[in-house]
Parts: structure tokens; sequence; C-alpha cells
């Protein structure tokens, strides 16, 4: 199932302010930082594209220093 990325809406949080998307290296979108903004409070929930879930991915790239 593929996810329109401007429709997310998470289950408690509702509609976030903004969005930030991260590609792969290959170009597809694989997460989708969601910023949300209540009064003088901002927090982010990451989106999971592969898994399709509210969570920071495990497959996260680790970058060597």
């Amino acid at each position: 199932m593929s996810v329109n990325i401007a429709e997310l809406r998470h289950p408690k949080a509702g509609k976030p302010t903004s969005q930030y998307v991260y590609r792969n290296e290959d170009g597809t979108a694989a997460l989708v930082a969601n910023r949300f903004d209540r009064g003088s409070e901002k927090f982010f929930i990451p989106y999971d594209l592969v898994a399709n879930d509210w969570k920071v991915p495990e497959h996260r790239r680790k970058h060597s220093a």
C-alpha cells in the first residue's frame, strides 16, 4: 500500500504543521519527519514509509565517521 505523504495524520497528534521527507540513495522516500506545533511547544513524530508505521525506522543507514 502506498502512502500519500500529504494526507498523513497521526492517530493522536492529528495533522502535522510541516513535513520533511528523507530519501534513500535511489531517491525513493523512506521517512517523513512530521512536525507538530501546540502553542509554544513543538515536537516531531517520524513516519517510516517502508514499514508504514509511526516509529523511527530500524533500517536507518549508519554513517561512519
